[in-house]
Formats: structure tokens, C-alpha cells, sequence
């Protein structure tokens, strides 16, 4: 299990090994702490945000993905016809992705400015 957190200017990343994938690492992890819980989409975070109540927010990249598979398996495009709507959820991704580099070695409160 990876743990990343902390305040921007000093992050920390915990390592924790245990065998299980069960639902009670995370809650012995994430035992009293309060706030946002960034994940992928795995059911075993559920039990802990409901019992913290946390907030619970996805990943880009696992979002994406799902996206791409639908461009996937769309129908081959013909000349001028539409994007799909995977095509224009994935446009919008990459230009979040370049806010995010362009921004990257701002300070936190100069990024929330941008």
C-alpha cells in the first residue's frame, strides 16, 4: 500500500506492505484522518470513506483510460464526420494535463492562481 500526503511543502509518502487487499488495510491506514482520499477506482476504499467520511475523488489517468477504450471501439470515423464523445473527453483530459505541466513547479498558492 501507498500513502502519499502531507502540506505541499512537505509531502510524504508511506510504504506499507500487508498481503491482504481487504478493506481493513485502509481503515487501519487511514484510521482518523479527514479530508480527500484520491483513489482508483478499487472497492476496497469504500468502508473507509463512508466511515470517515471522506471525499472521495478519482484519478485522471484510470478515467481516461476508459475513455481511450471507447475511441477504441467505436466505429471506424469516416471524413467529416463527428468526434465521438470519448474523442472530446479525451481532448479535454490532454488539455488538462498540459495546465498541469505548465504549472508544475508553481508554488501551491500561485497554481490555484492560474
Amino acid at each position: 500500500w501507498v500513502i502519499r500526503g502531507g502540506p505541499p511543502d512537505r509531502p510524504a509518502v508511506l510504504f506499507e506492505y500487508d498481503p491482504s487487499r481487504s478493506e481493513e488495510v485502509p481503515l487501519r491506514l487511514l484510521d482518523g484522518f479527514k479530508g480527500t482520499l484520491q483513489t482508483d477506482g478499487y472497492a476496497g476504499y469504500n468502508k473507509v470513506c463512508r466511515e470517515n467520511g471522506l471525499t472521495r475523488i478519482g484519478c485522471w489517468d484510470h478515467a481516461r483510460r476508459k475513455f481511450v477504450e471507447a475511441s477504441q471501439a467505436a466505429p471506424a470515423k469516416k471524413k467529416g464526420t463527428k468526434v465521438s464523445k470519448a474523442d472530446v473527453a479525451i481532448g479535454k483530459i490532454r488539455k488538462l494535463y498540459a495546465i498541469e505541466k505548465r504549472i508544475e513547479k508553481l508554488p501551491p498558492e500561485e497554481k490555484t492562481r492560474q
